[in-house]
C-alpha cells in the first residue's frame, strides 16, 4: 500500500505542495485512516481504483465521467457496493483495465509493473485506454440478477409503470425515467412512494423536489456494504416492497445507488436525472 501511495506522491511532486506526506492526503480526502494503518500490507485493486479515482478528482480537478455504462460489463463490478463507482471511473477513463475478459479482479494483489502504469495513466491522458471511443455499451448495467432472467416490471397502485417510451429497465428491476412526468405519475399515483436525492448535503440544502428526502450515494452504498454499522441508518426503516425514486443531477449518481438497493432486496427501485 505504501508503496504505491510514495510512487504517486513522487510522480505528482510537481503537483503537490512541498515535503507532501501521506498523512496528508488523509485530511485532502484521497486517502483514507486504513491506507495508513495498513500501509505495509500490498494494495489490491480495489483500493487503488478508489485511491486513484479520488486522487484526480480532488488533487487535479478531474471531474467525473457521465458515460460510465461501459463499466457495465465488467460481471463484479457490484461485488464491492462503496466500490463501485471507483471502479467504474477509472475504467471508463482508462486508468485501469479489466484483470481479464469481463473481471475488474477487486481482490486481486496489484505487481509493481501494473501499479506503475496506473499511475502513468493518471498523470498522462494521453497514456490511457480509451473505452469510450468505442460504440456506446448498452445502458443496461450489470448486477448479481442480470444473467437471470429478469422479473416484469413492478406494478403501481394496481397499474403497471408508465410506457411512455421514456424509461427503460436497468440492472434487476432499477428502472431508468427519462421523462419527469412519468415521476410525476408515479408519485401522484403512489402517496407512499418514497423520493430520493442522492446528491451531497450541500447541492441537497441549495435546492430540491418538493418532498425529497437526502441520502447522499456515498451514505446509500456504504449502508449496504458495511452492515454492522448500520442498524441506526433510517434506510433501513424502509420496507423492502416501498416504491422509491431516486435522483441526482445527471442520473449517474442515482443509478449507482438505485442498483445497490435493488442488490439489497427492494423491488420498486426508479432513478432519473433532473
Amino acid at each position: 500500500m505504501i508503496d504505491f501511495i510514495n510512487k504517486i506522491l513522487e510522480v505528482f511532486a510537481a503537483e503537490l505542495s512541498e515535503n507532501y506526506k501521506p498523512e496528508q492526503g488523509r485530511y485532502d480526502g484521497w486517502l483514507e485512516a486504513q491506507d495508513l494503518i495498513f500501509a505495509d500490507t500490498p494494495v489490491d485493486r480495489r483500493s487503488a481504483a478508489r485511491i486513484s479515482h479520488e486522487f484526480i478528482k480532488r488533487m487535479l480537478g478531474e471531474a467525473d465521467e457521465d458515460k460510465w455504462q461501459k463499466a457495465g460489463e465488467l460481471r463484479d463490478l457490484y461485488d464491492c457496493h462503496s466500490c463501485v463507482n471507483h471502479i467504474a471511473q477509472v475504467y471508463v477513463k482508462g486508468i485501469m483495465t479489466a484483470a481479464e475478459p469481463g473481471i475488474f479482479g477487486n481482490k486481486n494483489i496489484l505487481n509493481a509493473e501494473e501499479a506503475g502504469e496506473i499511475i502513468m495513466r493518471m498523470k498522462y491522458p494521453d497514456m490511457r485506454v480509451n473505452l469510450l471511443r468505442e460504440p456506446e455499451y448498452s445502458s443496461k448495467a450489470y448486477s448479481k440478477d442480470s444473467e437471470k432472467t429478469h422479473m416484469p416490471k413492478a406494478e403501481i397502485s394496481g397499474q403497471e409503470a408508465p410506457k411512455s417510451g421514456a424509461s427503460e429497465e436497468t440492472a434487476a428491476r432499477a428502472i431508468k425515467l427519462t421523462d419527469i412526468k412519468d415521476v410525476r405519475k408515479i408519485l401522484e399515483a403512489n402517496p407512499s412512494a418514497i423520493l430520493i436525492d442522492v446528491r451531497s448535503r450541500g447541492e441537497y440544502e441549495e435546492k430540491h423536489l418538493d418532498e425529497a428526502v437526502n441520502y447522499p450515494m456515498a451514505e446509500i452504498v456504504n449502508c449496504f456494504e458495511n452492515t454492522s454499522v448500520t442498524d441506526s441508518n433510517k434506510l433501513w426503516e424502509i420496507q423492502k416492497d416501498a416504491i422509491i425514486l431516486l435522483y441526482c443531477e445527471k442520473g449517474y449518481q442515482s443509478e449507482i445507488a438505485a442498483n445497490c438497493l435493488t442488490e439489497a432486496g427492494y423491488g420498486n427501485v426508479y432513478f432519473f436525472g433532473l
